[in-house]
């Protein structure tokens, strides 16, 4: 994944809330500026002094410097800067849909949280990226509200497997209280199943910690 991040690509973290989304999004950092990439926290409230490695916060994605230094942008929670799937005609989703096609040329890769794609219709606005989907836990009533085809069989799929991970591992909450393994994550490129700890470093300030 950290090979991935070096090459101007789009990783979506896709999952139902509190399913580790910003946890895994922010542990792909932390890996990217320890290997010399410069970070970057688009919108959302600053949180860059409660973190233990260098990111610098901003609200656009044309304040990223144009030169050769490899950069890195989270978007924790896109569909909370107004950019949505259903509304392409709005200010904020037209500047992101334009500023996101320039990346490439700014040598920039892109980390974005989402709960449904449905939310930000990665087709569209990331047809002129090469487009990672990485998928977390869904609940019930997520799942439902997700466009069909494809991609909604295959988080089907990973839902059953953190079922049965989460029912045959001593250790691992119970899904059906809504509390699954949230380390784990489904690589769609890899067809492979990750897992990262939730970091000593990591507090409410930042996120809600995974219970």
């Amino acid at each position: 994944m950290l090979e991935r991040l070096r090459n101007n690509n789009v990783v979506v973290l896709r999952g139902t809330g509190r399913s580790g989304k910003t946890a895994t999004a922010f542990v792909l950092i932390e890996k990217a500026v320890e290997s010399g990439i410069q970070a970057f926290q688009l919108g959302g409230r600053d949180i860059s002094r409660e973190l233990p490695f260098k990111i610098q916060h901003i609200e656009e994605l044309d304040q990223i410097p144009s030169d050769d230094q490899e950069k890195i942008v989270v978007a924790d929670d896109v569909a909370m800067m107004g950019i949505s799937g259903r509304n392409f005609s709005s200010k904020p989703a037209k500047e992101f849909q334009s500023q996101v096609t320039v990346l490439s040329h700014k040598s920039t890769s892109l980390v974005m949280t989402i709960q449904s794609l449905r939310i930000l219709d990665v087709y569209g606005v990331m047809s002129s990226q090469n487009t990672n989907l990485l998928i977390k836990y869904s609940s019930g009533w997520n799942m439902a509200l997700e466009r069909s085809g494809a991609v909604s069989d295959v988080i089907a799929m990973f839902n059953n497997y953190l079922k049965y991970i989460c029912e045959n591992t001593v250790g691992y909450p119970d899904t059906s209280k809504n509390h699954p393994a949230k380390g784990l994550t489904y690589d769609c490129a890899k067809n492979l199943v990750g897992y990262n700890y939730l970091p000593d470093w990591w507090n409410n300030k930042i996120s809600k910690v995974w219970q």
